[in-house]
């Protein structure tokens, strides 16, 4: 039976779980790992930030470049990661072909959410907690499918791959299983 305390959970407990259940139980339960931003979160969050603002045309694919290139020199000066300042031009190349990419990839579509915040209940009476995360990017495309996209943010593939493994690919299984359970339980609601 899950513990009291936990409310929810989220892609990253479960990869904490099965990392160790030991180290859940200190992160989770304990509340023992205070999270520290890095110079690596700060690249993940700028990049996704400008990437989003590019797709809700709230800023042009250069100016994004523009505010990424001066808010990482920023960072990597602020942290003493001066070597890293060149990660923004492979960041750059992804904000001025995120456009392109989706249109390739999928033709046709709209961007209907933005940071979409799960909160959705788990399908088992067993377990009391709801299930919690953030979808980067929620697509309508033309013959209406929904798409879910999960950025992933790295220097270069090679560190893509490098850290790639299954268990990173679920989380994506995971956020459209249960964006597909809210989204008809809105439907219902409404």
């Amino acid at each position: 039976m899950p513990h009291p305390a936990l409310k929810v959970i989220s892609y990253s407990s479960l990869s904490d779980w099965q990392y160790c259940p030991h180290y859940f139980k200190l992160t989770a339960i304990d509340k023992l790992k205070p999270f520290e931003k890095t110079v690596y979160s700060h690249w993940g969050t700028l990049i996704h930030k400008y990437m989003q603002n590019v797709l809700l045309e709230k800023l042009t694919a250069e100016e994004a470049c523009n505010k990424l290139r001066r808010t990482w020199s920023k960072f990597c000066k602020l942290y003493g990661e001066e070597g890293s300042i060149g990660w923004s031009e492979s960041g750059s190349k992804a904000i001025l072909s995120i456009k392109e990419k989706l249109i390739e990839e999928f033709g046709s579509y709209e961007v209907l959410q933005v940071e979409e915040r799960l909160a959705v209940p788990v399908p088992d009476d067993r377990f009391p907690q709801k299930f919690k995360g953030f979808i980067d990017i929620v697509l309508e495309v033309a013959d209406g499918r929904i798409v879910v996209i999960d950025f992933k943010s790295c220097a270069n593939s090679y560190l893509f791959n490098k850290f790639r493994d299954k268990f990173k690919d679920y989380q994506l299984s995971l956020y459209k299983f249960f964006y597909s359970k809210d989204r008809k339980s809105t439907r219902l609601n409404s």
